[in-house]
């Protein structure tokens, strides 16, 4: 944290959560979000409605104040 910078740029803590198969109604926030992507298929984020596939490696930066969901496409042949 640099002390010269203003307040609405800078955080004492950061917040880091876990997905696994979720599915997020559309929503809109305040803050960003940055998405690391470790592993998986399927899964999407969509922004202002345009949906972005997620790949393995991947970093995705969803800027704030958009809406915004994402979720896991279930394929025929996930089921089987």
């Amino acid at each position: 944290m640099s002390p010269d910078m203003e307040a609405f740029y800078r955080t004492d803590s950061l917040y880091v959560g876990r997905q696994s198969s979720e599915t997020a109604t559309t929503c809109r926030h305040v803050v960003f979000a940055l998405r690391f992507i470790i592993e998986g298929v399927h899964g999407f984020t969509a922004v202002e409605g345009q949906k972005i596939r997620m790949e393995n490696g991947e970093v995705i930066w969803t800027p704030s104040r958009n809406l915004r969901d994402h979720g896991y496409e279930r394929r025929a042949y996930d089921l089987a």
